[in-house]
């Protein structure tokens, strides 16, 4: 059941803050963890945030957190081959941690010339699996992206049923959604276990964005339960097409600096969407506090 909106906000179920791959940095400047990291996500948790987080699968089909297919932007391994579907766990877990990477990646989200402290144990910090993750943040809501755009079938090393027994195994059906830019990825987690919520990751094409309800009956076909947009994508229209067909709307802003993606929340929560992934958690949480006083 669609719930009322009240000044163009639907009264329940609460606004979701989302922490994008956990919280690695904070509003002092401190680089706190690598990103999809634990201690990214154990911070992203004490936070009281929900938590986005990536997937794939090793050759040996060991369900990691690693956003890129690439291991060279966070991580050097002693492999002639650098990509995480084509190496096995035990390599990932020797992998060598690039500190550069990670400054260039933190510089990102801070601006050029931000000074920021860096913790000294990030060195130390793993990859780790995704069943590691779930048990070392057992009381926040997951979201699950499966990187599976572009990466043939074949080459999955079949991450979504992987996914899907973990699900299962973890008992993760009402604290966790798989989401995807891959809308057959999500088809294949379903059909791996139908109680699994899904949500698809979707830039809206010229057509769609034009059309808001085709956009959101695409998603509701494919038997997801949310649809996750880029902000700027974002419209009225938009968000009551998606409400419409019973689905959550939760953009994500997370392509500027932390300090820019905080002028981008008014404008998102007044449209009534039900949540926002970000980069600047404490950020969105101050400005929930200013919109609903005794959050």
């Amino acid at each position: 059941m669609i719930s009322n909106t009240v000044a163009g906000r639907r009264t329940s179920p609460p606004f979701q803050v989302i922490g994008h791959r956990g919280a690695r940095v904070l509003n002092d400047h401190a680089a706190i963890a690598p990103e999809n990291s634990i201690r990214a996500l154990q911070a992203a948790a004490s936070l009281n945030a929900a938590i986005e987080l990536d997937v794939i699968a090793t050759k040996d089909g060991v369900v990691v957190l690693h956003h890129d297919d690439d291991m060279g932007r966070l991580y050097q391994v002693n492999s002639s081959e650098q990509r995480v579907r084509f190496l096995k766990y035990r390599d990932l877990q020797a992998a060598l941690f690039n500190s550069a990477g990670h400054q260039a990646t933190v510089e990102k989200m801070l601006g050029s010339g931000v000074q920021y402290q860096q913790s000294p144990t990030c060195k130390d910090d793993k990859i780790p699996t995704l069943s590691e993750v779930v048990d070392a943040v057992p009381h926040r809501f997951l979201y699950v992206e499966i990187k599976a755009l572009g990466i043939p079938k074949r080459e999955r090393n079949q991450v979504e049923r992987r996914v899907a027994e973990i699900f299962h195994q973890k008992n993760l059906y009402s604290r966790a959604m798989v989401i995807s830019f891959n809308p057959w990825s999500l088809v294949q987690t379903r059909l791996a276990d139908p109680k699994i919520q899904t949500g698809l990751d979707i830039e809206l094409s010229p057509f769609l964005q034009k059309h808001p309800m085709l956009a959101a009956m695409f998603v509701k076909s494919l038997g997801a339960s949310a649809i996750l947009p880029p902000y700027e994508h974002v419209t009225p229209e938009l968000t009551a097409a998606a409400h419409r067909l019973g689905l959550k709307i939760m953009p994500w802003v997370y392509r500027q600096t932390v300090s820019e993606e905080e002028a981008f929340f008014p404008k998102l929560y007044q449209m009534g969407v039900d949540g926002i992934v970000t980069n600047a958690i404490e950020r969105l949480q101050s400005f929930l506090k200013t919109e609903t006083p005794g959050l």
